[in-house]
């Protein structure tokens, strides 16, 4: 059974801090950073990985 992953908008940084440091379940989340905020993240030993956005065409 896969898991799917938490949509944590807003809050990504502070719920991948937690998850790291076993203040929460181990999971996959996704959302939004800063790259100030990813580059933080690295530096602490959390990986993250930026995803490329697409705008939505109509036609």
């Amino acid at each position: 059974m896969s898991r799917r992953p938490v949509t944590t908008w807003g809050a990504v940084p502070e719920e991948a801090r937690r998850i790291h440091y076993g203040e929460q379940v181990a999971r996959d989340i996704y959302g939004e950073a800063s790259a100030e905020e990813a580059a933080a993240l690295g530096e602490e030993g959390i990986t993250v990985q930026p995803l490329p956005w697409f705008t939505r065409r109509n036609g």
